[in-house]
């Protein structure tokens, strides 16, 4: 595909909205309405872009992170609050709150998991995007989702009209990813920073500069 870059659009940190970005726009887009709260599970690469589109597009968006050290930086990037992620006691005090609810985790623990499904307020919406190992299969809450009227939704990334839309809101909007840069040469330690779950939040490798430099770019 080939996208029209949007004026004003950030090209050194723009590229991992083609995967990261698509993933979240589209599905909270697709089922937001304005005034929403929305949870946020989990504040990485996918998460923290969510916080972002969310808050943009005009919904109350509340955090859930094991990070409440970067509390001023998540709530710099739209957050009105945190809360944890993985205390079942602190979950319960949540469920049933918020109309959207995105989580890009997959927690193992089958009580956390589905304390992240309750989370989400009767005829809300459940969007899964952080998917498990290759060959486990979560489960869903039934119970909470059929009595309470529950959509559940997932994405990977989305269509070309969603993309091209999404690349104009962020350009309007200054929703970018927090990365780290590195110049071609230094590919190989970007590639382990990111196999060691090091990096923040995503990884952004230089192509172009080494094109030019070797005749390549056209």
């Amino acid at each position: 595909m080939v996208f029209r870059i949007p004026e004003g659009f950030n090209d050194a940190l723009g590229s991992p909205l083609l995967c990261a970005g698509i993933t979240v726009y589209a599905p909270l887009k697709r089922y937001y309405k304005p005034n929403f709260s929305c949870a946020v599970i989990g504040i990485g690469g996918l998460g923290h872009l969510a916080v972002q589109y969310a808050a943009k597009l005009g919904m109350t968006v509340t955090a859930f992170t094991t990070s409440k050290n970067r509390e001023q930086e998540i709530k710099r990037l739209g957050a009105s609050n945190l809360s944890s992620s993985i205390n079942v006691e602190s979950l319960k005090t949540e469920q049933g709150k918020y109309d959207i609810v995105i989580n890009t985790l997959y927690i193992e623990d089958e009580e956390v998991f589905k304390s992240h499904q309750r989370l989400t307020a009767p005829t809300g919406t459940y969007i899964q995007v952080g998917a498990p190992p290759s060959k486990v299969n979560f489960k869903l809450d039934h119970a909470y989702i059929i009595l309470n009227q529950i959509r559940v939704a997932g994405s990977l990334i989305g269509n070309y009209d969603e993309t091209q839309e999404m690349l104009e809101f962020s350009a309007q909007n200054n929703v970018y990813p927090i990365v780290e840069t590195f110049e071609f040469e230094d590919f190989p330690k970007a590639f382990d920073r990111m196999e060691k779950a090091q990096a923040k939040f995503r990884c952004v490798v230089n192509v172009g500069k080494w094109a030019q430099a070797n005749g390549l770019w056209k």
